[in-house]
């Protein structure tokens, strides 16, 4: 009986959205707007879907994806009737066209839940979709137009550590010359977000991070860099080894820079590998 219930309340998901945004009504009352705490909601109950036999895996993929490609592209302005303001969103949304209802308020609460709901599906179908899909299927979580919005965007996509690799290079290259005026020593921090456990060992055990900061370290970019630091979600939550780099974080040293062997520094840059 007990699972007949849940069933049955998961069903208000899939029985109140809106195919064309991923929109959840707030409630069953017919005209009724968006919630977006619903829409959190939803999303994080779409994996759970999936393990209780209560949907198809493709089909949550799709709901999610479709949900937060419209939150992706949606309007963030100061009109009246955008979708949200700088990264947060309204609490009440048209559920045809994704545009402020009822003149609701900018909700740090509920845009909380909403984003919320988007990590949990990402960490309960990531899995799933390896399982089905094979090692290099992918769910990606990662702030759009530039990280301008706050926006999140979650793409499923065949991923390869080397990928990723290239990606940190080409991240340091652009922000080595905008973030760092060459006055004093710099140190660039990477923080990389979009791994697992298992992709993280590879990029490191297999130095295909460390090839990738040291084949930035010998470009113009450079010049004012004295070391990269590289970590991840484990080392920010305090994950140990092997899971975790053993320092907290890896660091690579720009051996060709004047300051490279200052004692003073040499906490902060020695290499770790």
């Amino acid at each position: 009986m007990l699972d007949r219930f849940q069933c049955a309340a998961f069903g208000y998901f899939l029985d109140h959205v809106d195919q064309r945004t991923g929109l959840v009504a707030d409630t069953s009352r017919p005209g009724s707007p968006a919630s977006i705490a619903v829409v959190g909601f939803a999303l994080s109950c779409y994996p759970v879907g999936v393990e209780r036999g209560w949907m198809e895996r493709a089909d949550a993929v799709a709901r999610i994806l479709v949900t937060l490609r419209f939150f992706c592209e949606s309007p963030q302005s100061d009109a009246a009737d955008a979708t949200g303001y700088k990264g947060f969103y309204y609490h009440f949304l048209d559920m045809e066209t994704g545009r402020r209802a009822w003149k609701s308020e900018l909700s740090l609460i509920d845009t909380t839940l909403l984003l919320a709901g988007a990590q949990a599906g990402e960490l309960g179908l990531l899995e799933g979709l390896r399982r089905e899909f094979g090692p290099e299927a992918h769910l990606a979580v990662t702030s759009s137009k530039g990280g301008a919005g706050g926006v999140f965007a979650m793409a499923a996509r065949a991923a390869r550590e080397d990928e990723v690799a290239e990606a940190v290079q080409r991240r340091m290259a652009a922000l080595a010359p905008a973030r760092l005026s060459g006055t004093r020593p710099g140190i660039l921090a990477m923080f990389v977000e979009d791994t697992d456990r298992l992709e993280w060992r590879t990029l490191r055990d297999q130095l295909r991070l460390e090839g990738a900061a040291r084949q930035f370290l010998t470009r113009a970019e450079a010049r004012c860099v004295v070391a990269v630091t590289c970590a991840s979600r484990l080392e920010l939550f305090g994950a140990p080894p092997p899971d975790a780099a053993e320092d907290g974080e890896m660091r690579f040293r720009n051996p060709s820079h004047k300051q490279a062997g200052a004692a003073a520094l040499a906490p902060s840059v020695l290499s770790t590998l």
